[in-house]
């Protein structure tokens, strides 16, 4: 790296002892004003009122600047430093500061004249860093470690905080010559955890990633996350800088816990209880309705024993038929959305009869919600449930930018033949609800030596068996 255009004002002092010091002699500089390019490495730059001590320590070269203000185009910052050069390892600089109004995209820009408009990126708060040079020309740095007890990120369409932020990197390139943003050519690994991110309102807890990132393509591999906890395994890869952006989602979810997973989003859960998923898609688009117009891949919802409160559901299903006040299809909920989404949704029209009386309580001896997704169409290919003396089921499509539906959901019997059936059409947004129509009664007498075994065609054929009776 190169300084040129060097004026600086400064005064020094030292003795004949510190001299002697070898091989760098000991001197304090006060340093009046600075400016100077350090090309490559930085914009232009001016330090005001900086106290510096040259000096080595075990024989290498050694800096320390304290109490500085540093002024660029990309804003302030304000602390310590520290610049240590050892003889047979990297040299490193340590930054100890304060940030204000702080662009990096102006930091990384190498053409200040150049009339392109630079996008505004505020940093504010504080940070500690320590980036370590290399020899090798091949690599831009050799290291990095930075550390944030509270750090605020604001361009025009994102307000980012991050609270306890660590990161690590090792093996930093990328390249301004072909693109000025560094973000875009840039590759390395890097370890990130923070206790908190809050990103335009939206608050995530904690985060624990490692990012892989090859010349703009990141992979992001959760060890913990704020959504899943410890429970996920797989991968996140985008590449955000590129239009349209790309990307794929590869995760897996072991025994997730439904009411600690709810509780992020509702203060009152409604379900309880344990359930594995499997998350695989892909997309592409620069706005979200592109998005969801180009999803394709699959989710796969399984659970035991899932405890839903507000309905003991083997008592309605024996009294639906009986009243015109019901839809099966709120029953169904479950099934389009899940016990998440149900429990997300709680108040909407789909999940109204799940509140009505919060002692009560439905235990789904097993629960399966598989979908594939084909260019933003979620068609299902497993959805049921089963209770202590019913088995739900529910087959059929919807399209979220379409905003449409097609689903039909069904109480089962231990054939799979649907008993109570209705369906939802129309429009997602304001869906149509069918007539119930009741095939078979589900509060005929077991015992009939009148009944006549009748053939039909199976409605649901899946993982979820019908519930065995108690009876002998």
């Amino acid at each position: 790296y190169q300084i040129t255009d060097l004026d600086i004002s400064l005064s020094a002092k030292t003795d004949r002892d510190r001299l002697k010091s070898v091989p760098v002699p000991d001197i304090s500089f006060k340093v009046h004003e600075l400016s100077c390019n350090a090309n490559k490495l930085l914009p232009p730059v001016k330090l005001k009122h900086v106290t510096f001590e040259m000096g080595n320590i075990d024989g290498d070269l050694h800096l320390e600047f304290s109490d500085f203000t540093a002024i660029m185009e990309a804003g302030e910052l304000s602390g310590n430093v520290v610049y240590h050069e050892p003889f047979m390892e990297d040299m490193y600089v340590e930054v100890d500061a304060q940030i204000d109004d702080f662009n990096p995209v102006e930091f990384f820009n190498r053409n200040p004249n150049s009339n392109k408009v630079v996008p505004t990126m505020l940093l504010n708060g504080d940070a500690y860093c320590k980036l370590f040079f290399t020899k090798d020309t091949n690599v831009t740095f050799s290291g990095l470690y930075f550390s944030s007890s509270e750090l605020i990120f604001e361009t025009d369409s994102a307000n980012i905080q991050a609270d306890d932020l660590n990161l690590s990197s090792s093996y930093i390139t990328y390249n301004t010559d072909i693109i000025k943003n560094p973000l875009v050519t840039l590759t390395t690994n890097i370890d990130i955890n923070a206790s908190l991110i809050n990103y335009n309102n939206i608050v995530i807890d904690r985060i624990n990633y490692t990012v892989n990132i090859n010349t703009g393509d990141y992979t992001f591999i959760p060890h913990s996350s704020w959504l899943f906890f410890d429970n996920v395994t797989g991968f996140v890869s985008m590449s955000p800088f590129i239009k349209p952006l790309v990307f794929d989602v590869d995760l897996q979810v072991v025994q997730l816990d439904v009411d600690e997973f709810l509780s992020q989003f509702v203060e009152d859960t409604i379900v309880q209880g344990n359930v594995d998923a499997k998350i695989q898609l892909s997309g592409k688009g620069n706005k979200l309705n592109e998005i969801l117009e180009s999803l394709n891949g699959e989710v796969q919802l399984e659970g035991d024993n899932l405890l839903v409160y507000g309905i003991d559901l083997d008592v309605f299903l024996k009294k639906v038929e009986r009243s015109q006040h019901f839809n099966l299809v709120d029953v169904g909920a479950v099934l389009l959305a899940g016990p998440i989404g149900l429990a997300v949704t709680k108040g909407t029209d789909y999940t109204r009869v799940l509140l009505v009386d919060k002692t009560l309580n439905s235990n789904l001896t097993k629960f399966v919600s598989d979908w594939d997704i084909s260019n933003g169409t979620f068609t299902s290919q497993d959805l049921a449930f089963s209770s202590k003396d019913h088995l739900i089921a529910a087959d059929g499509w919807f399209n979220i930018v379409g905003d449409s539906i097609n689903f039909t959901v069904a109480v089962v019997d231990e054939k799979g033949c649907s008993s109570l059936s209705q369906d939802i059409t129309g429009a997602l947004s304001k869906p149509e609800m069918g007539k119930l129509v009741i095939i078979k009664s589900l509060i005929a007498p077991v015992t009939n030596l009148l009944k006549v075994e009748s053939k039909c065609e199976p409605f649901y054929t899946g993982k979820v068996k019908y519930p065995e009776s108690d009876e002998e």
